[in-house]
């Protein structure tokens, strides 16, 4: 658990199906990290072809223009719905204070090589693992993961009940040896 950022004690909590003080603080930070970097992303473009549509109608009386940034809106809206709704079910768990474990071998897994976000399966339990790519933890919590379902080993994840995120996971084949 130490490779993944968090203490014993953090791992004290999460067996009591708590949030230590610092998980609450470093899983805040990647959510709000999480949020600027989508629009950062997503943003800049449409602003703008608005910019420049509202000069080209001003300057050059060229108003077509202005569907640049109607179809620039247009196409991030839903990614930013998708974000959006990851980082307010992720506050809203990390408010609730409350985690939840399930432990047994990976029956499914996928990894988005591109995002390294991940889906599994443990138990009959969805669940998620993404975030920024900057956040070591989420890096080590997702190598983790899938060391383990190579190595056909038990887990036991940690996740945000709501969110599905796992924000942490333990070997328990090493664990046991």
């Amino acid at each position: 658990m130490a490779d993944q950022g968090w203490s014993a004690a953090d791992l004290e909590a999460n067996h009591w199906g708590k949030l230590s003080d610092d998980q609450l603080v470093a899983l805040r930070t990647r959510n709000r990290s999480m949020w600027r970097r989508a629009l950062a992303f997503t943003l800049p473009l449409p602003v703008a072809s608005l910019i420049l549509a509202i000069y080209a109608t001003v300057a050059w009386d060229i108003a077509p223009l202005f569907v640049l940034p109607i179809v620039g809106f247009l196409t991030i809206t839903p990614l930013l719905i998708f974000v959006g709704g990851r980082v307010k079910k992720v506050a809203a768990d990390l408010e609730a204070g409350k985690v939840m474990s399930v432990q047994g071998r990976i029956e499914r897994w996928f990894v988005n090589t591109a995002t390294g976000q991940a889906a599994l399966r443990i138990n009959g339990e969805h669940l998620e693992s993404f975030g920024p790519q900057s956040d070591p933890r989420w890096k080590e919590v997702r190598r983790t993961l899938v060391g383990i379902s190579s190595s056909g080993g038990d887990v036991r994840a940690y996740f945000l009940p709501t969110s599905r995120l796992v924000i942490a996971a333990e070997d328990l084949t090493r664990s046991s040896e």
